[in-house]
């Protein structure tokens, strides 16, 4: 650094920061693709590590560290949309996958159907505002007749889509199992709660102790 006509500063880059501002920049180009991922901790993460390699004496490269965030956020966007086909490696291409994405809209008249004789169904629904946010359930019981049994809200406070919709659900479980309302189906708006409890998906953002909490009902053990 020193000091030039005119009282300002010239900075000259030593190589090691000036490749750290160079990963830097991937970060931030990331950024614009936020609401695909949860947080760019993972990627500050990263730019740290090599820039503390670097200080210590250790070797990271830099194409090293933008291979590992591309390899990242490659992860995260197949978990997080997992139904997406042939999401590309390369962040600059899933940018602009993603910016001319356009989901194929299906459809279908839903009706609340008639039970056999002797069948009761339980709808369950949740829901979050601002997910995480303020979050409510709701359960409604009829009978073969499409008479309402029961019917319950319940205010849950903070917290997530899918915990008021495994709540719901359970709940909904189990005030049937308490007043013998069986056979019974169980019928839910939740794609994800579906497909987790069928054993198709696995989503991490589902807590392994509503799929156990939900077989012991099944079983008659909770």
């Amino acid at each position: 650094m020193e000091l030039v006509h005119g009282g300002y500063w010239i900075f000259y880059a030593i190589d090691s920061i000036e490749a750290d501002y160079k990963a830097l920049v991937v970060c931030l180009v990331l950024s614009k693709i936020k609401a695909t991922i949860s947080s760019s901790t993972g990627y500050h993460h990263l730019v740290w590590k090599r820039r503390n390699a670097g200080k210590h004496g250790g070797l990271v490269s830099t194409n090293r560290v933008i291979h590992e965030i591309n390899r990242t956020l490659h992860q995260l966007t197949r978990v997080r949309y997992a139904w997406i086909p042939n999401i590309p490696l390369i962040w600059q291409d899933m940018i602009q996958y993603f910016e001319g994405y356009k989901p194929i809209l299906i459809t279908t008249r839903v009706t609340w159907q008639l039970l056999f004789h002797g069948w009761y169904k339980c709808n369950t629904d949740g829901a979050s505002k601002g997910n995480p946010g303020p979050s409510s359930l709701g359960f409604c019981v009829r009978d073969d007749e499409g008479d309402m049994v029961y019917a319950r809200e319940v205010d849950l406070g903070v917290t997530t889509n899918v915990v008021a919709e495994d709540k719901a659900i359970l709940q909904g479980l189990e005030y049937c199992m308490e007043h013998d309302l069986h056979p019974l189906i169980l019928e839910t708006d939740s794609l994800v709660l579906k497909k987790a409890i069928e054993g198709e998906w696995d989503p991490p953002w589902v807590h392994p102790t509503f799929i156990h909490s939900l077989n012991c009902l099944v079983q008659g053990e909770g």
